[in-house]
């Protein structure tokens, strides 16, 4: 288990190598797998930003090799180079625009079944 849902998280991650799982919890208590990670892909990015617990459990599935990132590192990072810690960020914002649109593309084809 990298990460473990509730708890605090000041950091941040990307998937060097291996494959991860992002796991959450149906409301009667039965993991769900929301998705498999892969090399490059970013996680834990939702309470680094915000200070929230984690929402998520986040399991590896082979052997993985992990960047932390916390907000020390982008603090640092921004006083010495602020063009690449605004590129960080913009990335970031992209791949949450990313997200929310698939989030919601999911939601509204669920509803659609529905009606």
């Amino acid at each position: 288990r990298i990460v473990r849902r509730g708890d605090a998280g000041p950091d941040m991650f990307m998937l060097l190598s291996g494959a991860a799982e992002v796991r959450a919890a149906t409301p009667r208590g039965i993991d769900h797998v929301l998705e498999t990670l892969g090399k490059g892909q970013v996680f834990g990015e939702m309470s680094f930003l915000s200070g929230r617990p984690r929402t998520a459990d986040v399991v590896a599935l082979t052997n993985v090799e992990v960047l932390s990132l916390n907000c020390k590192f982008l603090e640092r990072l921004t006083e010495s180079m602020p063009a690449a810690a605004s590129r960080l960020l913009l990335n970031l914002s992209i791949y949450l625009v990313d997200r929310l649109q698939n989030t919601t593309r999911a939601l509204a084809d669920g509803v659609g079944r529905e009606a």
